[in-house]
């Protein structure tokens, strides 16, 4: 059972999905290396859904977006499992 209902990336906000993968410092940081190392810019949205749709390239094909949309969910979850690890261990 949680303590707290404040992140436990950051402590500093409540938690929620939103917080977690999109305003948390420490997501923030992730996404900002992710698009670092690809070489992009990202404008960053705080809906998590806008952030999902958002995450396409005009110049990539379909199955190219399908791969780049996958790019977004492994980044999600390794947010999600990195703090599952904090909580439950």
């Amino acid at each position: 059972m949680l303590s707290s209902t404040l992140c436990v990336l950051c402590h500093t906000k409540e938690e929620s999905c939103q917080h977690i993968f999109l305003e948390c410092s420490f997501s923030q940081n992730v996404w900002t290396l992710c698009f670092n190392w690809i070489g992009i810019q990202f404008v960053q949205h705080n809906d998590l859904m806008m952030h999902f749709e958002n995450f396409s390239l005009p110049q990539l094909s379909c199955k190219q977006n399908l791969l780049w949309k996958g790019v977004w969910a492994t980044i999600v979850r390794c947010i999600w499992e990195h703090r599952n690890s904090i909580v439950f261990k």
